[in-house]
């Protein structure tokens, strides 16, 4: 509330005082007897001289002053602030790694070292074989094929591809007065060589270095028994019996040329 304010409002109180007062006195007056003279009352004056009361100035009211707002620290972030200051690449030394835990070696064991060997040289030039024609396949002719009892050799001559060589004689040199010429006969055996008695044979390419068959006849006692077996004469060794296969036996043989 302002001066002025007060100042009007003490003034409006003063008043009111004076006024009653005055009410008051003229209350116990007529209560007076009055006196057979007349007398006359002096006129009330205020004695309240009022001065000069400057007039107020507008202050001003204060106000809410607003407090300056506080620094609220952000939510950390998953994102790791940048660094203030670039990082310096490091210049590589050549101060070597430390060493790891390397386990230790083994305790060396009582193994003795092989011993080296003389690794002979590489042939400069490739050996000639040997022989010019081997002897890659002699087997008896299974007992279903020889139904007829034939008594023969069927014999194929070829080259070291497999190819079939033809007008290759086949003989045995304890038997001269027999040969067989290759391709005479269809493929895939082509030549024959007949046997006219029950002797062993031994067949080889005639005029080369060829490696000879093993005997072969058609006289069941000099057939071996593993080959018997093998043909579907007998189920096996033990129970294999020669005397009980009387009949005539066939051959298949076939010779390779080395080069």
């Amino acid at each position: 509330m302002s001066k002025r304010t007060l100042f009007l409002s003490g003034t409006i109180i003063l008043l009111a005082l004076v006024l009653a007062g005055c009410t008051l006195g003229r209350g116990s007056a007529s209560r007076i007897t009055p006196t057979p003279t007349k007398t006359v009352r002096p006129l009330f004056t205020s004695t309240i001289t009022p001065t000069a009361t400057p007039l107020p100035t507008n202050t001003p009211l204060p106000t809410d002053t607003p407090v300056p707002p506080t620094e609220t620290p952000l939510p950390p972030t998953d994102t790791p602030a940048p660094p203030t200051e670039a990082p310096t690449e490091a210049i590589p030394t050549s101060t070597p790694a430390p060493p790891t835990d390397t386990p230790e070696p083994a305790a060396p064991t009582n193994t003795p070292k092989p011993r080296p060997t003389n690794t002979p040289a590489p042939p400069t030039n490739t050996p000639k074989p040997q022989v010019d024609f081997r002897v890659v396949e002699q087997r008896l002719m299974a007992k279903a094929e020889n139904e007829a009892q034939n008594h023969m050799v069927l014999i194929r001559v070829a080259d070291a591809a497999g190819n079939a060589l033809s007008g290759v004689v086949v003989w045995d040199a304890n038997h001269p007065d027999q040969e067989a010429v290759s391709g005479t006969k269809p493929e895939p055996y082509h030549a024959e060589y007949l046997f006219w008695n029950y002797d062993g044979y031994q067949l080889e390419v005639k005029g080369a270095n060829s490696e000879k068959t093993k005997v072969i006849s058609t006289d069941v006692h000099k057939i071996p028994l593993e080959d018997l077996v093998a043909a579907g004469y007998c189920t096996d060794v033990a129970n294999c019996n020669p005397d009980d296969l009387v009949q005539h036996y066939c051959w298949y043989v076939t010779l390779q040329r080395t080069w």
